[in-house]
């Protein structure tokens, strides 16, 4: 990485690696574009050479901001020879067949099996947290920042820390964990002839035995304050945190799940409109191992607790400061 030379460059722009994959298949196609503050320090008081006493006329911080030195942009974060060493690895397996007997098998991705792994989106590491924060938009008329608001109403939070350390280093993203518990039991009728309620969606045995599953589920009660509020404000993605294996190393890697777009037929089938055909859902859609549903899809025999306020109020009869 290297400095940008402000006597002959201005405005610099780089592709990523998947971007130049997509412009070699002509399927690059830019939608949306978004700015970034993350190495502008707009209060010298919050520099290691700042001042807590002294304040920084804005002129001179306008002239500090525009003359600082800035590094040249960084577009790859994942090793690029990590990524060559998981197209070419070639994994030995061994079978035993007893009797002493054992046979080795030699596994290598094919042409059209690496091409494919090349078309695929990046890695979460490198799709968001390259280019670290965005700049986002906070309410008109408010003088707070914008804060998220989590309240559970079911599900159990495990731990939770502030930070997320990636390779652009640490970043403000807070990670809740939390679990829910699903008990499987075999249970069997003392009289078969009498059949419980809710149970129209189990398939009872012929020795009138059936299996029980007492679900739980997570219902969070998610908002965003001191921002402008839209018809759409949020984006929920789904991840599943796979083990790979890469030069005799076990790392882990965020592997993307996708939603089926259409309604559901039967369990596992779902039709789209946009394709005009039922769609069979596999291992890399959402609802192959849950069921994600957002403010009206949500059944109104789910509580949800109040809404309380971040902030402290001020008593009716005080006035404002100035």
């Amino acid at each position: 990485m290297k400095f940008l030379d402000r006597k002959e460059q201005v405005l610099e722009l780089q592709m990523t690696q998947y971007g130049k994959s997509l412009l070699s298949r002509g399927a690059f196609k830019p939608v949306y574009y978004a700015f970034f503050d993350d190495d502008v320090v707009y209060d010298s008081q919050y520099m290691s050479s700042g001042s807590a006493t002294v304040l920084e006329h804005s002129t001179k911080a306008s002239d500090r901001i525009r003359n600082a030195i800035r590094t040249e942009p960084q577009y790859n974060y994942a090793g690029v020879e990590t990524n060559i060493a998981k197209l070419s690895e070639v994994t030995t397996e061994k079978y035993f067949l007893g009797f002493g007997f054992a046979f080795t098998q030699t596994n290598e991705l094919s042409l059209e099996e690496k091409l494919e792994e090349l078309a695929k989106p990046p890695s979460a590491i490198d799709n968001y947290y390259s280019l670290g924060l965005p700049m986002g938009t906070s309410e008109y008329n408010s003088d707070k920042a914008p804060a998220w608001s989590l309240q559970f109403s079911s599900g159990e939070i495990t731990g939770s820390v502030l930070d997320y350390t990636g390779s652009s280093g640490l970043l403000k993203i807070p990670q809740v964990e939390v679990e829910a518990y699903y008990d499987i039991e075999t249970k069997q009728f003392v009289n078969p002839e009498e059949k419980p309620e809710n149970m129209d969606n189990i398939t009872v045995f012929p020795d009138s035995s059936y299996i029980q599953i007492k679900k739980d589920h997570i219902l969070i009660d998610f908002s965003e304050h001191n921002s402008a509020f839209e018809n759409k404000n949020f984006d929920i993605e789904v991840y599943e945190i796979v083990d790979e294996p890469i030069s005799n190393e076990i790392t882990q890697d965020l592997d993307p799940l996708y939603f089926v777009e259409g309604k559901q037929v039967e369990n596992d089938v779902y039709y789209s409109e946009d394709a005009g055909q039922e769609i069979t859902i596999n291992s890399k859609n959402v609802e192959y191992y849950f069921d994600l549903r957002v403010d009206e899809e949500i059944g109104d025999e789910v509580g949800i607790v109040d809404s309380v306020s971040l902030y402290k109020t001020l008593p009716e009869n005080d006035k404002e400061p100035c």
